[in-house]
């Protein structure tokens, strides 16, 4: 996810820096990075799935 990418996300979702790092667990210095220089690949899955309101995945019942 670029930098770019990830500074749209930022602003789909509402979200401020410290928010963006509680909601992520990384540090408000990491999300400034990554607005800048982008994230990790797994960073973007992660934004996407919260973009879509998906749920920690749960192993199913039975």
């Amino acid at each position: 996810m670029t930098g770019e990418d990830f500074t749209a996300w930022l602003a789909h979702m509402e979200l401020s820096d410290a928010a963006t790092a509680r909601l992520l667990g990384i540090s408000r210095n990491t999300v400034v990075k990554y607005k800048a220089e982008g994230t990790p690949e797994h960073f973007g899955w992660a934004c996407a799935a919260l973009a879509f309101g998906l749920q920690q995945w749960k192993r199913p019942a039975g």
